[in-house]
């Protein structure tokens, strides 16, 4: 049985942040995640949420967003076969724009909401309760 494993054409050990900041194309598209740089080109039409959820961190650091998501282990595996290198300093992402992209995306309440929601829903238990209470009396 024969095997054949396709590798990006590039391999690097380790780069510099500024090297990943010069793939921000659709025709050339790298990411980082966890400290690990990713080739994901030819994977933008596959990615299921859309090319342009990629897009928006072509070039950068994108591991804020793709744990935020929280993608499957699947999706992690298959990413090692998009793997270009690692950052020669994980410190280093810092100076790549994010465009905007420095905390979670939140689809729905954002936790400082939560507070509101809690004593709302407290206050509801409360005056049901308090019926209930009126009703058997």
């Amino acid at each position: 049985m024969v095997y054949i494993i396709v590798l990006p054409a590039y391999t690097f050990d380790s780069m510099d942040i500024s090297e990943v900041a010069k793939h921000n194309r659709r025709d050339d598209c790298w990411v980082v995640i966890n400290g690990t740089v990713y080739d994901v080109t030819k994977w933008l039409n596959d990615h299921p949420g859309g090319i342009e959820v990629v897009m928006e961190l072509a070039g950068q650091d994108a591991t804020f967003a793709y744990n935020e998501v929280g993608h499957s282990n699947i999706a992690t595996q298959e990413a090692v076969r998009f793997k270009v290198g690692t950052l020669s300093s994980c410190l280093q992402t810092a100076d790549i724009p994010t465009h905007g992209v420095s905390k979670p995306v939140y689809r729905g309440r954002k936790p400082e909401d939560a507070g509101a929601y809690l004593f709302g829903v407290t206050m509801f238990s409360a005056a049901v309760a308090y019926g209930a209470h009126l009703i058997r009396s």
